[in-house]
């Protein structure tokens, strides 16, 4: 039905599936209108023994007349019946399933299901009568299952196990065995765009949701993490892991294949030109690796993954992770999927350390606290990676309210060029004397502090103060200087703005120059007026 919907939803006319209904077995106690799986003598199993059919069906609910006491649930089955007898129900629907059947209770012979009710019913076959003829014939049914199971010993080692399960219920959900670390490491060594070798730390950084346009303070945060990491490990290897299916599942960038690998792509190539700026030639050691060739080279590994992500985590802390809460009946099952694909993301990607993406409360938490879980198979075959919090990014947003409601002046942006720094610092805030909310001075002093630029230089003519230099050991004369209005924004501006287009914007318009470039602008611009024509229209 769920498949159904989506179809309707989706609007697939065709492929829709028919959903082709048999009638569900009532359970053998009184008001089961389907066998319980906590219940072993609700049902009638292939493995049961003739004593357990035999028990099962002397102990089974067997009404003449319906019982109003007696809980309805029509919901699984297929015509009318108001007596909910589950004996008559085995006779009808099991013994009388193969064509020209027969069924022997009481010392008679009958040939129809109808007739046995009626029998029953009307008090010429008695109760026990009806359940010793029920049994025998159940019983008959499985003695070639039986014989199977003793004959084969593949079968019977089988049987053996369920049995296992069945007398340890601790053991009901089997251990689950992950693939072992060189497999992955083969599999990620396969999709990744870089070297990745046996004995090689990796140093992840996992991709925000692409979007059409990403801050640029995202890139500069995963590029000095993984810089800060490869300087001080010269065997390491740095990662910009990139979840496309999950990208789908959440709806991101218009769920569009296309744009969300544009929009991967590029902040790629900005990660490791920022990576440049602050260790020259650690871009070399970034490579790059999408989710779905990952998932793709060990496909059965990675969604068995996933799937005892599934049996293990609690919904509540999945849709935690996910950022949804739990009573939001409007809240979408893709993020609940996309957190649990982030379990089995951070061991296909081998991490050994994870660069904090400033959210390690959400998908990536989930992640470490499954696979610290020490009560299964897998928890030897991969440690929980090391997060490592990357010291913030220069403050790269100038006014985050109105980049939040979509402003693109208001902050800067994966592929924003040099010309950016001076059209968007002259629209800034920047009061004279104000060095409390000055976004243009937190900016300069940040990228002075974080080496990005050794100093910020201000060019002012001799009657203004002349020219003046602000290196990582002036930053409080800065600050003075802005507070006693000794520096005009008129002059702050301009210098700030040559320090980002000689640092940062350089990164970034770098990142923009590749042969793809051009394909990718204009999928990513096509993308941006099918989403305003969406929003206009709804």
């Amino acid at each position: 039905m769920l498949a159904r919907d989506y179809c309707d939803a989706a609007g697939r006319k065709k492929g829709k599936p028919i959903i082709l209904s048999h009638h569900m077995l009532y359970g053998l106690k009184a008001g089961q209108a389907k066998m319980s799986k906590s219940d072993p003598d609700s049902a009638i199993f292939m493995e049961d023994s003739t004593a357990d059919v035999r028990r099962k069906i002397r102990g089974a609910y067997c009404p003449r007349t319906a019982d109003a006491a007696v809980a309805r649930d029509a919901e699984m089955q297929l015509a009318a019946d108001d007596l909910k007898n589950p004996c008559l129900d085995y006779v009808r629907h099991v013994v009388f399933a193969a064509p020209g059947a027969t069924f022997a209770a009481g010392g008679a012979t009958f040939a129809s299901a109808d007739a046995v009710r009626d029998a029953f019913v009307g008090g010429a076959l008695s109760e026990a009568d009806l359940k010793d003829g029920l049994a025998d014939a159940v019983d008959a049914l499985l003695a070639p299952v039986r014989a199977h199971f003793e004959r084969d010993a593949r079968a019977a080692a089988l049987l053996a196990r369920v049995r296992a399960y069945k007398a340890r219920p601790d053991a009901a959900a089997p251990a689950w065995a992950a693939p072992a670390p060189a497999s992955r490491r083969r599999a990620l060594a396969a999709a990744a765009d870089a070297a990745v070798g046996d004995a090689a730390r990796v140093v992840v950084a996992f991709a925000p949701a692409p979007r059409l346009q990403c801050p640029l303070a995202d890139a500069a945060r995963h590029a000095r993490g993984l810089a800060d990491a490869l300087r001080a490990d010269a065997g390491a290897v740095g990662v910009v892991y990139c979840s496309d299916w999950a990208a789908l599942a959440v709806d991101a960038a218009g769920a569009d294949a296309k744009a969300i690998a544009a929009c991967h792509r590029r902040y790629v190539r900005a990660v490791r030109a920022l990576a440049d700026l602050y260790a020259p030639g650690v871009g070399a050691r970034v490579g790059a690796v999408a989710q779905s060739a990952v998932a793709l080279a060990r496909p059965s590994d990675y969604w068995i993954d996933v799937i005892a992500a599934g049996r293990r985590v609690r919904l509540a802390d999945a849709q935690r992770a996910a950022g949804q809460r739990a009573d939001d009946e409007g809240a979408r099952v893709g993020a609940v999927v996309a957190a649990l694909m982030r379990c089995a993301d951070v061991a296909a990607a081998c991490a050994d350390v994870v660069v904090d993406d400033g959210g390690a409360g959400g998908a990536l938490a989930l992640a470490r606290t499954f696979w610290a879980e020490d009560d299964r198979g897998g928890a030897a075959a991969y440690a929980p990676p090391r997060v490592a919090a990357a010291a913030p990014p220069p403050p790269l947003t100038l006014d985050a309210a109105a980049a939040a409601a979509g402003d693109e002046n208001a902050a800067f942006w994966v592929g924003d060029g040099p010309d950016a720094a001076k059209r968007k610092l002259k629209k800034a805030f920047c009061e004279p004397g104000n060095a409390d909310a000055n976004p243009p001075l937190a900016l300069g002093a940040a990228l002075v502090e974080s080496g990005l630029v050794a100093a910020l230089a201000v060019a002012r003519a001799p009657e203004n103060g002349g020219d003046a230099r602000y290196g990582a050991d002036d930053l409080d004369r800065l600050v003075a200087d802005v507070a006693a209005a000794r520096l005009h924004p008129g002059d702050l501006k301009p210098a700030v703005a040559d320090a980002l287009r000689e640092s940062v914007l350089a990164a970034s318009a770098a990142a923009a120059d590749y042969p793809d470039a051009k394909k990718d602008a204009a999928c990513l611009k096509a993308l941006a007026k099918k989403l305003a024509r969406a929003k206009k229209s709804s």
